[in-house]
């Protein structure tokens, strides 16, 4: 099991317009109730990592921490981003399943390669 279905999976949401992307539209998807999986890559700035680890855990809502700005970017179609939302169940169930299975299950989401759930 390779990482690279998580990206092929993230991509197939990115094409199925299925995903969010930048701290104001993540943000938006939390707060609306329609995001199922935050993704926040790894060497975002403290600052958007303590907001948005802040409003994933006072609307439960699942994050993991994954891949570089330019990784998640790259998947996306952009330069850098440094979160996204998965704003579809199946495949945010998907994703937190490979990933649990890649890395091993997680019950934070503060720290690198932890899934909340």
């Amino acid at each position: 099991m390779s990482s690279s279905k998580i990206r092929s999976l993230i991509g197939f949401a990115t094409k199925a317009r299925k995903l969010v992307t930048g701290n104001g539209g993540v943000l938006n998807s939390i707060r609306q109730n329609t995001a199922f999986l935050v993704i926040l890559a790894e060497d975002a700035t403290e600052n958007s990592r303590k907001t948005i680890l802040d409003k994933c855990s006072y609307y439960k809502k699942d994050i993991i921490i994954y891949g570089t700005k330019e990784f998640l970017g790259e998947i996306t179609g952009q330069s850098q981003a440094a979160v996204i939302s998965i704003t579809d169940n199946q495949f945010a169930q998907a994703i937190k399943s490979l990933y649990k299975e890649i890395y091993g299950g997680g019950s934070n989401g503060e720290t690198k390669n932890k899934c909340n759930s």
